[in-house]
């Protein structure tokens, strides 16, 4: 979902300097625009332990969503190990032009999924839906992408 949201910044905001606060030295962006960005509660100087782990809330209000017809319900769980964030600061631009961010934390301060109205395919989450998956019951987004690779995710 970082990524996601970096490529739509550059590319849909024009905004060619943005990147994510997790590797925006090494690979030397000038001035860069931290649209994705380490979470403040966590001490950036002791990474041992830190991660945002487990099971968290995910939120999604809108009935005509990809997110809601993934998981048909408004509010589902998935598993995280991360540390950074969307930038919250900067969603209401990144909405104003059409990226979707269609499920939130239970306080509405994170953002969880986004999505792009009228793509095929274009679907993103900041959890780890892999690790509630199984041979028999796929994570939504995974089996939605493959439905949209076959031409029949409806």
């Amino acid at each position: 979902m970082q990524m996601a949201v970096v490529e739509f910044c550059r590319n849909v905001l024009g905004w060619k300097n943005a990147a994510t606060e997790e590797c925006h030295e090494e690979i030397g962006i000038p001035e860069p625009i931290g649209v994705v960005k380490f979470m403040p509660e966590i001490d950036s100087t002791k990474l041992g332990g830190t991660l945002r782990l487990g099971a968290k809330a995910v939120v999604i209000d809108d009935k005509e969503s990809l997110a809601y017809k993934l998981y048909c319900t408004n509010y589902t769980k998935e598993r995280h190990r991360h540390r950074y964030e969307i930038n919250n600061e900067l969603v209401d631009d990144m909405i104003k032009k059409g990226l979707i961010f269609s499920g939130v934390d239970e306080k509405r301060e994170r953002m969880e999924f986004l999505e792009i109205r009228d793509h095929p395919f274009f679907f993103a989450s900041q959890a780890h839906t892999e690790l509630k998956s199984s041979i028999f019951r796929g994570s939504p987004p995974y089996l939605a992408f493959v439905l949209a690779c076959a031409g029949r995710l409806k």
